[in-house]
């Protein structure tokens, strides 16, 4: 970003004076425990930062398409072709149902030749989800670069998160449900991108707190965690062209998420 970036409180924790509760949810990266503050002390932190690991099989990725992409755009179109079809193959068979071959009769091509474009089944669903997480990360960027209040930017990103999961509907069930179904290694290179929109709204509520527009009783983290968890489930039950529309989707979960921490 061309600027400074933003600055937000951070709570630092006594942890003499906290209580740890193990905690697990799909949407963050980790197995961290959630920390109930008792007493804390306020520090300056910028409200966004990027992944501090870069996906190094995402980054090899990338520098191959870079290249690729000089020499023939049409390899390109087709590995995207490729990667959509599979997409919609996960969504609606299910990413163990489906099989190599599926995915090569679906895009008119032999087996064999599927090889050219992807080296395995597992290597097009992390294509999948590494897209699903980088739309994330672009969503964030937008919102924390815009000089608004944080009310306003937390009714924004959560507006904008409802539209991106129901308009990009089959990609983010398979980034929901399939996520464990890659290696153990690609579940650590992605771990960064998938935690950037939790750390995102955590920042965001901490803020709120410190400056006086959202409640000081709201637990930070146990928030952002039941927000998130209430827009990434979208995609399992809502059928877009049937009510409600997304509209009032959108309005309906900000009225819901974010009024109730208002201060």
């Amino acid at each position: 970003m061309p600027r400074a970036p933003r600055r937000i409180a951070r709570i630092a924790q006594d942890p003499s004076r906290s209580q740890s509760i193990p905690f697990t949810f799909p949407g963050v990266r980790s197995c961290d425990a959630i920390h109930l503050q008792r007493s804390a002390r306020v520090e300056a932190v910028p409200l966004y930062e990027s992944p501090k690991r870069p996906s190094r099989k995402a980054s090899a990725r990338a520098a191959a398409s870079a290249g690729e992409s000089a020499t023939s755009l049409r390899y390109e179109a087709r590995r995207r072709e490729i990667t959509d079809a599979a997409a919609k193959l996960f969504a609606q068979r299910g990413y163990e149902a489906t099989t190599f071959n599926d995915i090569a009769e679906a895009v008119g091509l032999l087996k064999g030749s599927l090889y050219y474009y992807a080296p395995s089944k597992e290597d097009l669903l992390y294509s999948v989800i590494h897209e699903v997480h980088q739309s994330g990360r672009e969503l964030v960027e937008r919102n924390s670069s815009q000089e608004l209040d944080t009310i306003t930017l937390l009714r924004n990103v959560v507006g904008d998160a409802v539209k991106f999961l129901i308009e990009s509907r089959e990609k983010n069930v398979i980034a929901m449900r399939d996520f464990r179904a890659l290696s153990e290694e690609s579940q650590r290179e992605l771990g960064d991108e998938r935690a950037v929109f939790w750390n995102y709204l955590r920042r965001l509520i901490t803020n709120g707190k410190a400056e006086g527009s959202i409640r000081d009783d709201v637990d930070v983290q146990v928030v952002a965690t039941a927000i998130l968890g209430a827009i990434n489930y979208l995609p399992a039950w809502y059928e877009r062209g049937r009510p409600p529309s997304v509209a009032r989707m959108v309005q309906g979960y900000r009225d819901f998420l974010i009024e109730g921490l208002l201060a």
